[in-house]
């Protein structure tokens, strides 16, 4: 097997499975270093939006840093090859704990905040369950086709 180098992940030499997933995977890239950019620009409405949720508590100014960071570091680990499958299952988690947080809202709360950034605000609430579970998707299918990919 290939040793990854310490260059970000690339597609060269893995066959058509690898560059399915090394597509696959940059979509999730383009998607939480988009909001994480989002979300450290408008800062301050992010961290408003977190303060309506009442299951935050006292954690909001924490979240409010804390979610764009966590993008940006499951970035990294999806671009570099030696943490391309930690990323890439970091990534599916983090989606997983938004669905979750979204069918929370869907059931408890009246009023929904959505602080997702830019576009992904303007879908509805049943649309965002959707995309999330679209993403999630997609991310498990990077990771069985990079699987699959070492496979051969």
């Amino acid at each position: 097997m290939k040793q990854p180098t310490g260059r970000l992940y690339s597609f060269e030499g893995k066959g058509d499975q690898g560059l399915k997933a090394y597509l696959l995977a940059m979509l999730a890239v383009l998607l939480f270093a988009y909001t994480a950019f989002y979300k450290f620009m408008e800062h301050e409405r992010f961290l408003q939006t977190l303060t309506a949720v009442f299951i935050f508590g006292g954690y909001t100014t924490l979240l409010s840093w804390f979610v764009p960071v966590l993008e940006l570091v499951i970035v990294a680990l999806i671009l570099y090859p030696r943490t391309f499958r930690i990323g890439m299952w970091c990534f599916v988690s983090a989606m997983v704990m938004f669905t979750l947080y979204i069918l929370a809202m869907l059931i408890w709360m009246d009023k929904l905040p959505c602080s997702c950034g830019g576009v992904i605000e303007k879908l509805s609430w049943p649309q965002h369950l959707i995309f999330n579970l679209a993403f999630i998707g997609l991310g498990l299918l990077a990771l069985r086709l990079e699987r699959l990919n070492h496979l051969n």
